[in-house]
């Protein structure tokens, strides 16, 4: 399995994940902000041998994937958007 990386940069921008787990990932941006997504697993292609996760592209926002200000505002998207996690019941704490 190709997994994401642990930090990255994109157009400038600083990536760095905090949380993940089979549904859930929270990257810390160097702006400051937060994305949290789903995580999506893809299974082979003709560009991938193996499974791989697949990081959210710009259409995804809002979608299957947030940006999120502070904790607060990433407290509201888990408890909509996966109420079944335990961050929903318990909180997520940066």
């Amino acid at each position: 399995m190709v997994e994401f990386k642990k930090e990255f940069s994109k157009r400038g921008i600083n990536f760095k994940q905090i949380y993940k787990d089979d549904n859930l990932c929270i990257y810390q941006t160097s702006l400051p902000s937060y994305e949290v997504f789903r995580r999506v697993v893809h299974s082979p292609d003709r560009f991938h041998e193996e499974d791989y996760e697949l990081y959210p592209c710009s259409e995804a926002f809002g979608k299957w994937a947030w940006s999120c200000s502070n904790e607060e505002s990433i407290n509201r998207m888990i408890k909509k958007h996966f109420p079944k996690h335990k961050f929903a019941s318990e909180g997520f704490k940066l």
